[in-house]
């Protein structure tokens, strides 16, 4: 550190030093409820963990920890040192466990919320029907402000404490579980949950957690069933018992799993049953897990209808494997409030293509969204504006990215045009008859690992192609030290003419979303290709295949719906005439069909 930075800190401290003296003397006086200053000073995140749970030692470990791990690792690795004793002044096994709970809760929110000292009760140990111990943890409301992830790593910890501790697991009377199902449906309605588990998927839980879920009533409104419970305090709703389990266990299992797989002691397999939405005797499923599910199987090709044999065959091409495409998923939408905008349904050709990457201005829970885009939706995704997407599932705030593919869209005279520019999109707006694409969705793959979320295949972009390019063989190297040669824009005779020479994939410029149109709809475009003419554009020499360079001529097919939907199901920027379509930029799509 510069010796001017040092004398800066310095300056701080002495401020702060000064305060603190000035704040103690005036408590001294008795004019306030407390005769101290009660904000402690903390130099960083460990001390914050420290001062706000007053446990001595942690801290220091804390610092330890930070630079070899994750912070979710750290708060697994301090329980053992909670049961050996190395941190904290314990003497009862449920002191020790509690305070590995508080301490991971702590350092999961970095020391500024209330969550490890209200949201957290206490632990107790109480026993089973067959006269086993078991791990009691009493939850408020105030968990809440810790967020899913923290409430369900709060679970494992317990949980990973009472295996280091020879504890046994809670089992679950029949009455309690069906007692959860009915209080977190109870808990939801009175006050709502980010995620409220179905009955089914309450019960699951309740059934296979090793640690029982207890808390405090939150409510004024009583259960109808399992009332007067020898093991449960209350008849209302424990608000942080519902919050754990729903919004936590529920909502946070594919995140808890990967932590769990890491660790010897604790076993909890049914988390990949929760994650699967497969529930008991055999393998069964949810009902809403099998709503979810039940479109997932539909192939891309099953648009094909039920016109005879041919319609039969084409059926059978268009269900043939091709390039990995994820299952649609519905959970984001599960809890969709009236009013808001629902931009694209599961998996939807038009919706946001996923692309993996990272712009200058991304932070964490951050999605990029071309500025185009954000014009051509009436503003209503502004930056910092906060969505819900299919992939990874989680929350995300919007910011502007301009170096991401724009919308396409249909204008009112007909012309499918690609907008790449937040001016033009506000120009045209108005005139806009329907949005075909809604353009990239930037998102950094680290969302995906984060929510422990398998990543899904992502639309193929130039950072893609220049790999493979190379890997052909062609040189990547001098063609961008050329000033004559731009590899993320190529001419369209510039693109054809590199995939041929060099045996390479087409570039992603000119490579349409051929997944998302039946086979039918292929052959069907590729007749009206070769029905068609060449005409030349305003401004060109020539006529016909005469006509002069690439931009200069343009493909002039006969009109029909299903071309014309077929054109801009693939994003084909073309004009459309009374009884012809205008491709001005056809070569690609051509060459791709095989002419």
């Amino acid at each position: 550190m510069r010796e001017a930075d040092k004398r800066y800190f310095e300056r701080l401290e002495a401020g702060l030093d000064e305060a603190f003296s000035v704040a103690s003397a005036a408590r001294e006086r008795g004019g306030d409820p407390t005769p101290e200053v009660e904000i402690p000073v903390a130099q960083d995140m460990a001390d914050r963990v420290e001062n706000i749970l007053g446990i001595d030692g942690v801290a220091e470990r804390v610092r330890e920890l930070e630079g070899e791990m994750s912070r979710e690792e750290a708060a697994l690795e301090l329980v053992s040192d909670f049961v050996e004793g190395s941190v904290g002044d314990y003497e009862t096994r449920a002191g020790k466990v509690e305070g590995a709970v508080r301490t991971a809760v702590a350092l999961l929110t970095e020391g500024v919320v209330a969550a490890p000292i209200e949201g957290i009760d206490r632990v107790e140990l109480l026993e089973n029907d067959d006269g086993t111990e078991f791990i009691n943890v009493y939850y408020a409301g105030p968990i809440r402000s810790a967020g899913g992830t923290a409430q369900a790593l709060s679970v494992l910890v317990a949980d990973y404490a009472r295996a280091l501790l020879g504890i046994g697991e809670y089992r679950a009377r029949e009455d309690e579980i069906g007692r959860y199902a009915e209080e977190v449906a109870l808990y939801d309605e009175e006050t709502g949950l980010q995620y409220a588990p179905t009955e089914t998927e309450a019960q699951f839980i309740a059934e296979h957690m090793p640690i029982m879920l207890d808390g405090e009533a939150t409510g004024d409104e009583e259960v109808e069933g399992y009332r007067d419970l020898d093991r449960v305090d209350t008849n209302a709703a424990r608000g942080g018992m519902c919050l754990v389990l729903g919004e936590g266990i529920a909502l946070k299992a594919p995140k808890i799993q990967r932590y769990t797989r890491e660790l010897d002691e604790v076993d909890w397999p049914w988390l990949q049953d929760l994650i699967d939405g497969t529930y008991k005797n055999g393998g069964e499923t949810d009902d809403a897990a099998a709503d979810d599910k039940s479109d997932e199987s539909k192939s891309a090709g099953e648009e094909a209808g039920d016109e005879g044999d041919d319609s039969i065959a084409e059926q059978e091409l268009d269900d043939q494997a091709g390039p990995p495409r994820a299952d649609p998923s519905k959970k984001f939408l599960q809890d969709l409030i009236a009013g808001r905008p629902v931009f694209s349904h599961p998996s939807e050709s038009g919706g946001f293509r996923l692309r993996y990457g990272r712009a200058r201005n991304h932070g964490h829970a951050t999605a990029g969204v071309h500025p185009a885009t954000m014009r051509l939706v009436d503003d209503f995704l502004a930056p910092g504006t906060q969505i819900k997407t299919e992939r990874p599932g989680k929350a995300a705030g919007v910011v502007p990215v301009d170096t991401i593919e724009g919308p396409t869209v249909r204008l009112a005279n007909g012309d499918v045009r690609r907008i790449d520019d937040a001016a033009e999109a506000l120009e045209i707006r108005n005139g806009v008859e329907r949005i075909l694409d809604l353009g990239e969705y930037l998102v950094n793959y680290g969302e995906f690992i984060e929510n422990n979320h398998n990543l899904a295949p992502a639309s193929y972009v130039f950072e893609w192609w220049v790999q493979e390019f190379e890997a052909a063989g062609a040189p990547v190297r001098a063609m961008r030290d050329s000033v004559d040669v731009d590899l993320a824009d190529p001419a369209p005779d510039g693109a054809l003419e590199w995939a041929s020479e060099n045996d390479a994939p087409l570039h992603p410029k000119y490579t349409y979303p051929w997944h998302d149109v039946s086979v039918a709809a292929m052959l069907e475009l590729a007749q009206a290709i070769e029905d068609a003419e060449l005409a030349t554009a305003v401004g060109a020499t020539g006529t016909g295949e005469a006509a002069g360079p690439a931009e200069g001529d343009q493909l002039v097919l006969p009109r029909t719906e299903s071309v014309r939907e077929t054109l801009e199901t693939l994003l084909v920027e073309h004009t459309q005439g009374e009884d012809q379509l205008t491709v001005p930029v056809w070569r690609p799509l051509v060459r791709t069909l095989g002419f």
